[in-house]
């Protein structure tokens, strides 16, 4: 199963270009990480990303959680599903 990440969303976020993002964790261009990103980043490389976002890892992933409001109480049900 393929990771899905949330870094350029972040980077957008924080600020910060991903050529920046490539060369502060030891990438020469941004292209090194894009095709890193496609094939799955390793721990040590997300740890990286992360510190220079100024995020924990687990938020570096998209999540699958959908909120719902139940039409009866008014109440928010968080709706998860598995890939």
């Amino acid at each position: 199963m393929k990771s899905e990440y949330r870094i350029k969303e972040l980077c957008k976020q924080k600020g910060v270009s991903m050529c920046e993002l490539a060369n502060q964790i030891g990438y020469a261009k941004q292209s090194s990480l894009s095709q890193a990103m496609e094939h799955g980043l390793s721990s040590n490389r997300l740890i990286a990303i992360a510190k220079v976002l100024g995020v924990e890892v687990p938020e570096l992933f998209t999540t699958h959680q959908q909120n719902i409001t139940c039409p009866h109480c008014g109440k928010t049900i968080t709706i998860k599903t598995k890939d």
